[in-house]
């Protein structure tokens, strides 16, 4: 401002302006009159009449010269043109550009460039408060502007699913709450590069932000145009969101403040058993909140490792810190409130769970068990018994997703096992216990080690694990030194408490009798849990019972156990007798798997990988872990590789197949989990049974096309191996008639396109009779639509379906007046008579019909 120079336009601006603050308008101050020297001062001569009305006047006039200036200024188009240079390298609509509430209610819609331009409108979409749903403080968002997208930008097609959260949410409780403006949430920031304008532009002096942000003497902008362009500059350029100024004006829990901050025993930070996992709330904290936060902090104070994906209504919500971490990952942009939060509608869980969970961060899914209507219902049985009234929807944690105990290969992202190991050690004893959540298989066992920990460090480099459970403080500094310089930096490291969360073997056994995992197991169980139990191998029962908490923490301890296959890990293991066992240091210096800097670029395993599956990759890995010593083992498998070179249409027919494959193995395990229904009775707006007839498809199709690449082989193979693995009825099982059954037993393409499967006639009794049933019914309501038709001498009378009030009778006014009398009118309903019968009708419904 005090640089000397040309005076520039009045649309000319300074620096401060590009943050995006207007400068205050200058103060009208009166002069001040001076006293001649000797006059006295009186009232009367402190500020005269004429001086008084002069000031008025001055004032009255700037006044009106702001408010034109102002009005000026609102009339332009700010954004209109400047938006064509910088919108389209943006994957996210114009309303991610972070406008003042001002500029946003006074400024009319704008058409966007790119994507954005074929067709696409704004419309409001009401959204109510916590107070509307919850009656609660946590301030959501009433109203939000929404671009309307196209047809074939799913993502966005998610974010106007939420037009009817007000029907539902508002009868929750009728609490008023304040309206505050809501911004809509960003989606990641997009690749592609900034689109530079033609020469020939009158706006090529701003082709760029990087000209128009460090020269701004050069450019004759506008303030607002100034911010915007400021602030898209930084949405595209910037990986990282800051926003410390906005956050810094939230208020935030002083429990939450590392100074007073205690786990659920009240240990503080420092202490040896210290959770870092859990934080302790006091009671007079709960009295401050609203319901609905109440609700929220009893389920994150035992998870705050977490983030709590919190269902309201048609969107997943993230609070506090979680809200930081979605805005600094994601880039979120804030809402408005009191409390830091941010959301995405529910059709866009799977992509930013995926997201999260590839950064490393564990997810879980909070989900409504009830609707406001059910709520109503249940408060009125409560209120007869004399119970208290619950003012929110009853939610429940359904969900954990962490990178190391998914199962889903879409969240994995990789065709590698997925490994979580647990392990302990007393005195040179190490016990572990692993599992690979993704295809069942659960290793538990115990061994001796040296004082390197040799034995270890080579476990660890052949799992490559990808989350570690401990327990806290009792490992020696030998392990503990392992753990921190062997393992990747983004490894997952889950220390438990010993004792209370990383049990010992007598608690451990007693929690697997308690939960009864094996009750519909025929083989009961297992043999290998067995073993450990009556051999008394105390320090792998804790390591196994370490790893049970974890999973039942992550709420997949039923389906890992009930389901899963237990082995027992032994460093000399009879299945290997015939492999070599390669220790760590010689994986790592010849680069067996990995190369110096852990990616598989320039090893042994990315040289000779020519595999066609995800599960032919996870086999040669586990070869080359243990390759082979024995020379009559060797001479077969070089034999059976010779065959196949000398068999070229064979094995090209093959490979085809086996490129068609899913990955079976972790398919099978999906199809499993699914079974259990963990989603059951939560409240869904979207069709989330479409994803699991996908993938049951995608495995019956697979199987079928194995079946079809054994057929494909004309004669049988010589090499014992190859037989072995290709004759039906020895390594290759029988399934020929379980496929046929399943593509008998209903409409493939048919249970595709509708997202549930319709079964054939004849293969469930049960179901043909309620289809009986149901097509009953539907001749009864026929025949009434027909005698209907006939009393009014009206052919045009139609059921209407209105959302969950279906089969109503639809009869025009005029037919209405012919054929009945009017006994009664009302404001808005008329009451007719006809033969015994009332048939009420509603005024001003559309096309002068009513619903009768």
């Amino acid at each position: 401002k005090g640089l000397k120079g040309p005076k520039r336009p009045p649309t000319m601006r300074t620096l401060f302006d590009y943050f995006g603050k207007k400068p205050s308008p200058a103060k009208v101050t009166p002069k001040k009159e001076t006293l001649r020297v000797g006059e006295e001062i009186t009232p009367e001569n402190k500020i005269p009449d004429d001086l008084k009305r002069k000031i008025a006047e001055n004032k009255r006039l700037a006044i009106e010269r702001l408010k034109t200036k102002k009005s000026q200024m609102e009339r332009k188009s700010v954004i209109s043109t400047q938006m064509k240079c910088i919108e389209e390298p943006s994957s996210s609509p114009a309303k991610d550009f972070d406008l003042t509430k001002s500029d946003k209610a006074k400024k009319a819609p704008q058409k966007a460039s790119g994507h954005q331009s074929s067709g696409r409108k704004r419309r409001k979409r009401k959204q109510i408060s916590y107070h509307e749903e919850d009656d609660e403080g946590l301030d959501m968002v009433e109203e939000e502007e929404e671009y309307i997208p196209d047809d074939n930008q799913e993502e966005e097609e998610d974010m106007c699913e939420g037009d009817d959260l007000v029907e539902d949410m508002e009868e929750e409780l009728p609490t008023a709450s304040k309206k505050r403006k809501r911004r809509s949430t960003a989606t990641p920031q997009s690749d592609k590069k900034p689109r530079v304008v033609p020469s020939d532009s009158k706006f090529h002096e701003v082709s760029t932000l990087d000209h128009a942000i460090n020269n701004p003497d050069s450019v004759e902008l506008s303030h607002k145009r100034s911010a915007a362009l400021l602030r898209a500059k930084c949405s595209l350029h910037r990986p990282v969101k800051d926003d410390t100024e906005r956050v810094s004006a939230y208020k935030s829990w002083k429990f939450l403040d590392p100074k007073y901050r205690r786990d659920k025993n009240k240990k503080r930070p420092g202490d040896p058993n210290y959770d870092s996992n859990s934080v302790y709330i006091e009671e007079a904290y709960y009295k401050k909140m609203t319901p609905a936060e109440r609700q929220y902090w009893r389920m994150k104070k035992d998870n705050m490792d977490f983030i709590l994906f919190f269902k309201m209504g048609k969107f997943y919500e993230l609070f506090d810190d979680d809200a930081d971490i979605g805005a600094r990952e994601l880039g979120f942009n804030y809402m408005s409130g009191k409390r830091r939060h941010t959301g995405f509608p529910e059709g866009g869980f799977d992509k930013y769970a995926s997201e999260f969970v590839k950064l490393g961060y564990k997810i879980a899914r909070v989900e409504q068990m009830e609707t406001p209507k059910e709520l109503k219902e249940r408060n009125k049985q409560r209120k007869a018994r004399g119970q208290r009234v619950d003012p929110v929807v009853r939610r429940e944690m359904l969900q954990v997703l962490t990178p190391g105990t998914v199962s889903d290969e879409n969240l994995i992202g990789h065709e590698d096992a997925n490994y979580t190991i647990s392990l302990c050690e007393e005195k040179d004893i190490v016990g572990v216990c692993f599992v690979d959540t993704s295809r069942l298989r659960i290793f538990v066992g115990q061994f001796s080690d040296d004082h390197f920990r040799s034995r270890l460090r080579t476990l660890l480099a052949q799992l490559n694990p990808t989350e570690v459970v401990y327990p806290q403080g009792s490992l020696c500094k030998r392990t503990q030194l392992i753990l921190r310089n062997d393992l990747k930096q983004k490894v997952g490291r889950n220390p438990l408490v010993p004792g209370l969360d990383f049990w010992d073997a007598e608690t451990t056994w007693m929690q697997i009798n308690d939960a009864d995992y094996f009750k519909d197991k025929t083989s009961g169980f297992p043999e290998v849990l067995k073993m450990i139990r009556e051999t008394n191998q105390s320090v792998a029962s804790s390591a196994l019972g370490g790893l049970l908490h974890y999973l039942r923490k992550v709420m997949i301890d039923a389906e890992q156990f009930s389901a899963g296959s237990f082995y027992h890990y032994q460093v000399s293991d009879p299945r290997y007798a015939h492999n070599m066992i390669l220790d760590a240091q010689t994986l790592e210096n010849l680069e067996i798997l990995r190369n110096d800097e852990g990616g598989k670029k320039g090893s042994l395993l990315a040289h000779i990988d020519k595999t066609v599956t995800a599960f032919g990759k996870r086999l040669i890995t586990e070869w080359l872990i243990r390759p082979l010593i024995r020379k009559s083992d060797i001479n077969e498998r070089l034999a059976a590789v010779d065959e196949l070179m000398s068999r070229p249409e064979d094995a090209r027919n093959i490979a085809i197949f086996l490129k068609r494959l899913p990955d079976l193995e972790r398919l099978l395990v999906r199809i499993h989990v699914n079974s259990i229904a963990s989603d059951r009775g939560a409240v869904m707006y979207e069709n989330v049974n479409a994803k699991k007839i996908k993938q049951f498809l995608t495995a019956l199709k697979g199987f079928g096309d194995a079946v079809r690449a054994i057929q494909s082989i004309d004669e049988p193979f010589e090499s014992k191996t190859l037989h072995e693995i290709t004759t039906v009825g020895k390594s290759f099982p029988d399934i020929e008639d379980t496929i046929s059954r399943f593509d008998n037993s209903f409409d493939k393409s048919e249970a595709k396109d509708r997202g549930f499967i319709i079964p054939n006639k004849g293969v469930n009794k049960e179901y043909d009779a309620v289809e009986e049933s149901l097509t009953s019914l539907k001749r009864g309501l026929d025949k009434f639509l027909r005698e209907t038709r006939s009393r009014f001498g009206d052919r045009s009378i139609k059921y209407k379906h209105l959302g969950k009030e279906r089969y109503q009778l639809e009869i025009s006014c005029s037919t209405v007046k012919k054929k009945t009398k009017l006994l009664a009118q009302q404001l808005d309903v008329s009451r007719f008579f006809q033969e015994g019968e009332e048939v009420h009708r509603s005024r001003g419904t559309q096309d002068g019909r009513a619903a009768g």
